[in-house]
């Protein structure tokens, strides 16, 4: 049974569509943005988006630099790191160009770049203190749904845990959502970036606070990514299967920005955190007892997701 009486919330603006990206330098002149930091890593550099994107922005005014040293499941010490290379260059953009952990990243970078300090002062909940620089996120990935999400998570290998910012002023701005910039993902990135956004769908859905609101888009999500994983997974190429995917992993950060993740999202950090296992592998390891364990609670939702996983 969802929530009777709930707050909606959706932040900033989405651009979806093949090709997409090539709106870039428009919106960053409507930003009227003289300094903008893309934030990747060197996977993505490696696959040719970031030297696209850099060629898309070579006709604008806007000076362009370029922080490339995230890791997977970034440590928390690099968005100091990052909000140190912005401040020398009065960058007030940041592009998160990636999977999850650049637009974290970027997400971080923005708090500690205006507010300043360590982004250590703002972890947890409502402890940023207000507006940050401003952040276009532009996922290559369908998984994490971060560029619609109130969440920024960093690992910290110092004490081997996960830890992270949850603000709604860390919601980006504008998203990109652009199918092309997914082709490139290898089948594993595919597969476990997908078993994420699949475990965001099922949880926000299935979650004591879930909504009229938020169902229509869970619903979908689990739907679309059900469907056209293992056709994404099968074959890259696959242009139909890839923006499904991007929007089903965009609807589901809808689902889990609104009505939050559940005891899979929750159990999964202390893992990462301990045993270095990739966030969508460990919620793939974790869903089916945790699902199981939960069916008994209500079991039209569950009949709900069968259904819609065909």
């Amino acid at each position: 049974m969802s929530k009777e009486n709930f707050v909606f919330k959706l932040a900033g603006s989405t651009m979806f569509g093949t090709g997409s990206l090539s709106q870039l330098p428009k919106v960053l002149e409507e930003l009227s943005s003289k300094s903008a930091c893309i934030v990747t890593d060197p996977g993505v550099a490696g696959t040719g988006i970031l030297e696209r994107m850099t060629d898309i922005l070579k006709g604008s005014k806007v000076k362009v630099v370029i922080f490339d040293k995230i890791e997977p499941e970034p440590d928390i010490l690099s968005v100091n790191e990052c909000a140190k290379l912005a401040d020398k260059n009065e960058v007030d953009v940041f592009v998160g160009l990636g999977g999850g952990s650049p637009m974290d990243v970027a997400k971080g970078a923005s708090v500690v770049a205006r507010h300043g300090g360590s982004i250590f002062d703002y972890l947890g909940v409502d402890n940023v203190p207000g507006p940050t620089i401003t952040k276009i996120l532009i996922p290559t990935t369908a998984g994490t749904g971060s560029e619609v999400t109130p969440f920024a998570i960093f690992k910290n290998k110092a004490k081997k845990v996960k830890t992270a910012i949850q603000s709604n002023h860390v919601v980006a701005d504008v998203a990109f959502l652009d199918p092309s910039l997914t082709v490139s993902c290898p089948p594993k990135v595919t597969a476990v970036c997908g078993m994420d956004a699949l475990g965001h769908a099922i949880e926000s859905f299935t979650s004591v606070n879930a909504s009229p609101m938020t169902e229509p888009f869970t619903t979908e999500a689990i739907r679309l990514l059900g469907r056209y994983i293992l056709p994404a997974f099968g074959n890259g190429d696959n242009m139909e299967a890839r923006k499904a995917m991007v929007l089903g992993s965009h609807y589901a950060g809808i689902g889990i920005a609104n009505a939050k993740s559940g005891a899979v999202g929750a159990l999964s950090y202390p893992v990462e955190g301990k045993y270095h296992v990739i966030h969508g592998i460990s919620n793939s390891l974790l869903m089916p007892a945790i699902f199981r364990y939960n069916a008994v609670a209500d079991y039209e939702k569950f009949e709900d997701i069968c259904e819609a996983l065909g």
